[in-house]
Parts: structure tokens; sequence; C-alpha cells
């Protein structure tokens, strides 16, 4: 089996230097041989196996010994690994270009194809097979000139933690750019996933209308980690009331919208815009209909709206 190692090995060599096409050759027919039950008449298996285990000898006989004897044994498992490895490694891909994470809807853990979780996505799984629509600024809040000849929608969740992780960079957009671009704020909470995320939007357009729209949705990503560790609505209650206090809002007003649900039709509708968009995570962006998912960085924002203005 140490062959099937030597093909693949040799292989990927043999695509930058010619030496190591012979070998690649030899690799080849000996696994060919191996598939169909005939004995490598290369001897390449055996000089490899001569070649590791000698080396092995040069450090530790005993160990030397014990590989040669095993050494069947131990390419199978080289093999396994390999092939496992592989599998991971198409699995992941695939996972990545469908959810923005290797390891798809949970969003949990390492991925290779994105070490630092930069295009990640807090995954929503939706069961709409109707047309796209592009989604519109509608009457949400915005920041910046109604007319430039720029638009970004964000539809974004308070606890989403990839929405938060997009929150700076999103702050230099508009600074950079000022009235050269239209800034939206719509809603897409993924109450599956983050309890109390609709009546955090909720309270969002509360703080609308006290005109303290945009302090309170910035003090709702620095109070993040108190909203994502909340177990039930009651708890998340309690610290949008607690955000509320500290922006000196008018309680009784504030308290009277929450406990009404005012605004909960508004934020179902933003949502349901975002199921029509064909989103599949927060957060998503849409500049001038163009779609961006995921934190990105300035840079690569900047590339799209360049063009757009250009």
């Amino acid at each position: 089996m140490i062959c099937i190692i030597a093909l693949i090995v040799f292989s990927f060599l043999a695509i930058f230097s010619a030496r190591y096409k012979h070998l690649a050759k030899e690799a080849f027919e000996c696994v060919f041989l191996r598939v169909t039950l005939r004995k490598c008449q290369t001897g390449l298996d055996q000089r490899l196996k001569a070649q590791i285990t000698g080396k092995i000898l040069k450090h530790h006989i005993g160990l030397g010994r014990f590989v040669y004897k095993y050494f069947e044994v131990f390419s199978w498992l080289l093999v396994i690994l390999m092939l496992a490895s592989l599998v991971y490694t198409f699995y992941g891909g695939y996972n990545y270009i469908l959810y923005g994470n290797c390891n798809g809807p949970s969003q949990e853990g390492f991925c290779i194809f994105d070490p630092t979780g930069s295009h990640a996505t807090t995954y929503y799984k939706t069961d709409y097979k109707g047309p796209f629509v592009c989604p519109t600024a509608d009457d949400d809040p915005s920041i910046g000139n109604k007319n430039a000849n720029v638009t970004i929608i964000e539809f974004g969740c308070y606890e989403c933690p990839f929405t938060l992780k997009a929150e700076p960079v999103i702050r230099e957009i508009i600074d950079y750019y000022g009235n050269r671009i239209y800034y939206v704020y719509r809603d897409f909470p993924i109450e599956e996933t983050h309890i109390g995320s609709i009546i955090s939007s909720e309270a969002a357009n509360c703080a609308r209308e006290q005109d303290k729209f945009w302090e309170y949705h910035y003090a709702l990503f620095e109070n993040h980690a108190a909203l994502s560790s909340a177990t039930s609505d009651n708890e998340v209650k309690q610290v949008l009331q607690r955000i509320a206090e500290n922006l000196s809002m008018d309680m009784m007003q504030f308290n009277a919208c929450l406990d009404s649900e005012k605004y909960k039709e508004e934020v179902l509708n933003d949502f349901y815009d975002g199921v029509k968009a064909k989103i599949k995570g927060t957060p998503t962006f849409f500049i001038n209909g163009k779609v961006l998912a995921g934190p990105k960085s300035f840079n690569e924002f900047k590339k799209v709206i360049d063009k757009e203005l250009g």
C-alpha cells in the first residue's frame, strides 16, 4: 500500500520537477498491479521500505526493526489516514461553498479554507422556493445620501457573532465614504440559533421612536456577550432595558413599546424580504444588488464599492 502514497506524493512533485516523473510512473504501475491482485514488479515498494526503515534504524534500531516487521500495516494506516483527509477536505470545501464554513450549519470549528473565519455566517436554512427578489432600502434605518450612486443594504442579527465581527468594518466604510454611499440596516433575526434575536430587533425599533436608533444599535453589539449568554426572552429583555436606561431613554415609552410588540411585524417583514432575497445567513450585504456574505475586510468592500462608484 506504500505505492498508493508514493503515487500521490510523486505525482504532485512531478508537477514541479521532472526528476520525479519516472518515480510517479513506477508508483502508478505498482498500484495498478496491486489493484488487479498482482505483485508489484517494479520493486518500488521494497526500495521505499528499505529506505524508510534504513533511516529509522540510524536513529533507533529497535523502532526500525518494528517498523520493518509491520511495514505493510503502517502502510495501510497511512493510506486510510490519507483517504480520510481527502474526504474531509472535499467535504469541508463543499460546506464552505454552501455555508461559508467547513463545518456546515453549525459554523463551529476551524476551517482550512477560511482560517480566520472572515467569510463565515450564521447559517439559516430556508424552505423558500420562490424567485429571487432583490431587497430594497424600504423604510429602514439609514446613514448617508439617499440619492448616492451606491446603496449598501445589510441584513444582520444582533446576536450573531459574525454580524458583530463585521460591525467595525461597516463603521469604517461609512466614515470613509460619507455621503457617497447610502447604508441601510435591515433585520434578519435567526431565532432558531439565537434566543431573543427578534425582541432585540424590536427594541432597536423602539429606540428609533426616540431618535436613538444608532446609539442603541451600537450598544446592542457592545453588549453582545450579555445578549448571547441569555437563556430566555425575559433575560434578553432585562439586558435591553438596561441598555435603554444607560442611553437615558424614556423608559415608560420604551417598555410600553417593547411589551406591545409594536414593531414585531416590521422586523418579520425585513426577515421575509431577506428570505426572498435567498439569504442563507448573517451578515449578508447587498451593494447595488451585488451580494457579499459574511464579514469582509475593508478592502473587499472597497473593491466592490469603488467599482460601483466608478
